[in-house]
């Protein structure tokens, strides 16, 4: 290969490890290796020159993105789509019935809908997000179940292995399930670790939203 080409080929790979880094995917340098087929030594001068170039900061056994996450905040979705949102969690509310057992997605949108379901009662609310457990927890008439597992702080959310894991012996009348964007699949867009978490979702619900 060239020189311009090995240049090519390096930027490439370091933008996919800011990438990865950036959406908590980054796993070990010699995963990394594997999936870029290259060395863990070339691999371990991208991080070195990423973390010099003020991309990365490296922590024990892996790094993390300094660049601006490609996902925004929670607070900051509130901030600049709040009608669109209230709007899309009255409608979805809606369809929801009296005795139903439901599971809801983590993010600011679930979040809302959580707030326009405490009045549907009795339910069986099942969520993977902190903000849908805050605004459900005092309503006594709805019984809640928190899935834990791993915490995304950006959707303050919990996903991973176990989550998964409590997802699979469960079953819903209704899942409600956040996502990043479509494409002209059409397929919804989740995070890495997200995804996996709404993939048994999907398959435990008799109704999808």
């Amino acid at each position: 290969m060239s020189s311009d080409g090995q240049r090519q080929g390096s930027r490439w790979r370091r933008e996919q490890i800011v990438r990865l880094a950036s959406t908590g995917a980054l796993t070990s340098v010699e995963e990394l290796a594997a999936e870029f087929a290259v060395t863990a030594s070339t691999i371990r001068r991208d991080l070195a020159q990423l973390t010099a170039d003020g991309r990365l900061a490296r922590t024990y056994g892996g790094a993390i993105a300094l660049d601006p996450h490609p996902e925004t905040t929670l607070r900051q979705r509130i901030g600049d789509a709040y009608a669109q949102m209230q709007a899309i969690a009255r409608w979805a509310a809606a369809q929801v019935r009296p005795g139903e057992n439901v599971v809801l997605d983590a993010g600011s949108t679930t979040g809302a809908l959580a707030l326009e379901l405490r009045t549907t009662s009795p339910l069986t609310v099942a969520t993977t997000g902190l903000t849908a457990l805050q605004a459900l927890a005092d309503v006594e008439q709805i019984h809640v179940q928190c899935l834990g597992g791993t915490p995304r702080h950006v959707s303050q959310g919990f996903v991973g292995p176990l989550t998964e894991a409590a997802l699979d012996r469960m079953t819903f009348d209704r899942a409600f399930l956040g996502a990043d964007g479509v494409t002209a699949d059409p397929d919804a867009l989740a995070p890495f670790l997200a995804a996996g978490v709404d993939t048994v979702v999907v398959d435990s619900s008799g109704n999808r939203v």
